[in-house]
């Protein structure tokens, strides 16, 4: 009992005191742990990826980049890189895990974008010099000379070409100098028969009013009908009728004001014959000055890049496959390679003309 007493009142504090001064004078106690760093996953950019050929393609992207959490950290990613992403967005997400089950995530966006597609690749262009190409040589003489690089079928089909990297896009440039509207309705079956294209451009009319005047009008819509109907006959899918071009004054500009009137008519039997208008007319029409060459008949090579362009922009509205619309006659498509930039094909030779 007593030294129960004794160890209360004064041995066990100097017990505890001695075993505190032995840890004091030994190790300190262990320190403890860092905290871990906060785990965080960065995912790639968003991506688009154009001219999609199919329902699905294959897309590869980078690893996302983790930091902080207790290493190693393993990523995984849905859908997965390497795997078919469908046309249209899809949310990508990735999710980081340590080896303390920690987590961090992170999202980025996979959009497909289909090729564009058209229904038909096989056009032709037919009419008078104003499809050939021809240009003044000088503004000091009336040489006119012919020029197929300049000519809006060219324009069309590099602007076609642009768009639809997947088809073989076609253009074949059937403009013969100094021909009327009823010369070009006799020479247009054997053409048709020659060339069968899908598409008919037909831009003539302006050599019959250049020579018989008002009185011409009349037969130059007959022609342009002919064309329409024989065009279809001929299983052509898609007929294309443009109103004659403006003119300013000049040493070629003979039917200044009857071109208003023939277009008026013009517009009036595309509309009857089912067929589609280009209004060429209005494309260039208040451009004269700096659009139509001295002349006063023919566009200047950017004349003719205009009207190319706006005719192009007006096939593209009517031809263009909706996505998703069955291309099951539109064939097979491919990726049209890389060409090298600066590369040009070798000009034709120029044909001279002197009024």
């Amino acid at each position: 009992m007593r030294f129960r007493s004794i160890w209360r009142s004064g041995l066990r504090p100097l017990v505890l005191a001695a075993l505190a001064g032995v840890s004091a004078c030994g190790d300190p106690p262990a320190a403890p742990p860092p905290p871990v760093p906060t785990l965080a996953v960065t995912c790639p950019a968003n991506l688009q990826i154009e001219d999609v050929v199919g329902q699905t393609s294959v897309v590869t992207f980078a690893q996302p980049a983790t930091t902080g959490g207790t290493p190693p950290t393993t990523v995984t990613c849905q859908p997965a890189s390497g795997s078919p992403f469908p046309l249209g967005p899809t949310t990508v997400t990735c999710t980081a895990r340590d080896t303390g089950n920690r987590t961090a995530s992170c999202a980025f966006s996979v959009n497909l974008v289909p090729v564009p597609v058209i229904s038909a690749t096989r056009f032709m262009a037919f009419g008078d010099s104003l499809t050939s190409g021809e240009v003044q040589l000088s503004t000091g003489a009336n040489l006119m000379a012919v020029d197929p690089e300049v000519a809006y079928p060219t324009v069309v089909l590099k602007e076609l070409q642009a768009r639809y990297k997947s088809q073989t896009i076609t253009m074949s440039n059937r403009g013969q100098s100094g021909e009327s509207a009823v010369d070009g309705a006799a020479r247009l079956s054997g053409v048709l028969a020659a060339e069968q294209p899908q598409v008919l451009i037909v831009l003539q009319g302006i050599i019959d009013l250049s020579q018989g005047r008002a009185s011409a009008i009349p037969s130059v819509i007959e022609a342009l009908k002919f064309d329409i109907r024989d065009a279809k006959r001929r299983g052509v899918e898609h007929v294309f009728v443009s109103t004659l071009l403006p003119q300013k004054p000049g040493f070629n500009a003979f039917a200044i004001d009857l071109v208003v009137p023939a277009n008026a008519e013009i517009r009036h039997l595309v509309a009857v014959e089912g067929a589609r208008l280009l209004d060429g007319y209005a494309a260039l029409a208040g451009q004269e000055a700096t659009l139509i060459g001295a002349d006063g008949l023919h566009p200047v090579a950017a004349g003719y890049d205009v009207l190319g362009k706006y005719y192009a922009a007006e096939l593209i509205k009517v031809l263009d496959v909706p996505q998703g619309a069955s291309l099951s006659r539109i064939g097979p498509l491919f990726v049209r390679p890389n060409v090298e930039v600066g590369a040009q094909p070798p000009r034709p030779p120029v044909r001279l003309r002197h009024r």
